[in-house]
């Protein structure tokens, strides 16, 4: 059970396992993967699947997430002068597919390799539908198809992937989103006979993605029963013209600059430095003090 802004309450169970191999005994960060499901108070599902795979001593590292939602959303608007407080709701479903694999460069802390992104938003429903000659002016209003193919570098020197208590991970991707043709949603297709517009590209455009994270873990007070430590967060994220406004980089939510609604700001470029003081007490409860900028 739970609540957050974007979901309301929800209920929902999940599974997760991880071998017992640890850092100590495997000589790397071991495997995890999970499987969850949920349904909400603003009639949401919510279904995901996500997994690492380490080979020992990690010279190999697999990561993949696979989800589904069928989502209620807030639309604020897109680049600057956006005002929290004014928004319109909408429904629509949307899958993704995302997967990495990264192999580790002699025996430093690099690691490098390929990175594939797939996502897609369909059978929209807005409660305030826009004027159609104002909908080419939000690309991915009506939906879209994405595919992207990149690469990624991760430095990364922290003592554990989990609640790191030291170290450093600092992370730079680059993707390539092609146009996907004869992807246009219905949805999409019925605008363009509405409007007569004669062009897909505002539903399957081209464009590059390109982001910077930072992380750093202080430890301030390290024992057996208590610990403290300080993280830090810098975050750069860019993406070219024509990029879906729900694929746009995004503040809010439970990731980046929590307290406002996922998506509150959206625009093509976007920065971000977070700061935590977090409690640790054992292996299993802890508290956490969170300020973003």
């Amino acid at each position: 059970m739970g609540r957050s802004p974007e979901t309301g309450f929800l209920v929902g169970m999940g599974l997760f396992f991880g071998p017992k191999s640890t850092q100590e005994t495997h000589g790397g960060r071991g495997s995890q993967w999970g499987i969850a499901g949920a349904y909400t108070t603003k009639k949401q599902w919510i279904f995901s699947h996500s997994g690492n795979f380490s080979t020992p001593k990690d010279r190999s590292l697999w990561q993949w997430n696979l989800g589904y939602r069928r989502f209620w959303d807030r639309f604020y608007g897109t680049g600057p002068g956006i005002d929290p407080q004014q928004w319109t709701s909408y429904r629509f479903q949307t899958a993704n597919f995302q997967m990495s694999y990264s192999h580790r460069l002699g025996k430093s802390r690099h690691f490098a390799g390929p990175l594939l992104r797939y996502n897609t938003m369909h059978r929209v429903q807005w409660d305030q539908p826009l004027a159609d000659s104002l909908v080419s002016s939000i690309p991915g209003y009506w939906g879209h198809h994405t595919l992207g193919v990149g690469g990624r570098w991760i430095y990364d020197t922290r003592n554990q992937v989990i609640n790191a208590r030291n170290g450093f991970n600092l992370e730079s991707s680059l993707r390539w989103h092609s146009p996907m043709m004869n992807a246009v949603s219905p949805e999409a297709r019925a605008w363009k006979e509405r409007y007569s517009a004669t062009t897909d590209t505002v539903f399957t455009p081209s464009y590059w993605f390109w982001n910077l994270d930072w992380r750093g873990y202080q430890p301030l007070a390290l024992s057996p029963k208590l610990a403290a430590i300080w993280a830090w967060r810098t975050d750069l994220q860019s993406a070219g013209a024509g990029v879906s406004f729900r694929e746009m980089p995004a503040l809010g939510g439970d990731n980046l600059l929590r307290g406002y609604f996922r998506g509150a700001y959206r625009d093509r470029c976007l920065w971000a430095i977070e700061n935590e003081f977090r409690l640790m007490f054992g292996s299993s409860l802890g508290w956490n003090l969170y300020h973003g900028l």
